[in-house]
């Protein structure tokens, strides 16, 4: 709680407090007759100037504690992110995806990019057909698939042909 008092200064401290354009004067005034009432440094042996700086030094050790909170709690918070980035990357491939892969795992013959269900498939998911099958191979090796004989994927790198062939 605060209170307002009314005070009057002599011409020349005025302008010494005029002249100390980084300072608060009533947060200065108060510090000063804090000290003086309850200990510390004796007010009156100190200049202005002192006074003034004894004021900044504590106006800055309060910033510092305040972006010392901030900066804990922008840490927390980038824990809580990193933390939940992990969770998602360990629950792995969404659940639909993971349908789609089982679903073509089944399909007898050869798998590529012209393939209609291949393409079916990456379409709902907005995937190109070439990365649906990048992933889906990455699926089949994790899943202990890879030599699955219903299902043969066909590299999709296209050979040219000439006319000798």
């Amino acid at each position: 709680m605060t209170s307002r008092i009314s005070a009057t200064v002599e011409d020349r401290v005025k302008e010494k407090l005029d002249n100390l354009t980084h300072v608060n004067n009533s947060a200065l005034i108060n510090d000063l007759l804090e000290a003086y009432l309850f200990g510390g440094d004796d007010p009156m042996s100190m200049t202005t100037e002192q006074a003034a700086l004894k004021h900044e030094k504590k106006k800055l050790q309060h910033e510092l504690e305040e972006e010392k909170e901030t900066l804990e709690r922008k840490q927390n918070r980038l824990q809580e992110v990193l933390d939940d980035l992990k969770e998602l990357e360990e629950k792995g491939r969404p659940e639909d995806l993971v349908e789609s892969f089982e679903t073509l795992n089944r399909v007898n013959g050869s798998l590529d990019v012209s393939n209609p269900a291949v393409q079916t498939h990456a379409g709902k998911r907005g995937m190109d057909p070439e990365k649906f099958l990048g992933e889906f191979r990455e699926w089949r090796e994790e899943e202990g698939h890879a030599d699955h004989p219903s299902t043969r994927l066909k590299s999709t790198t296209v050979q040219e042909t000439t006319a000798d062939d």
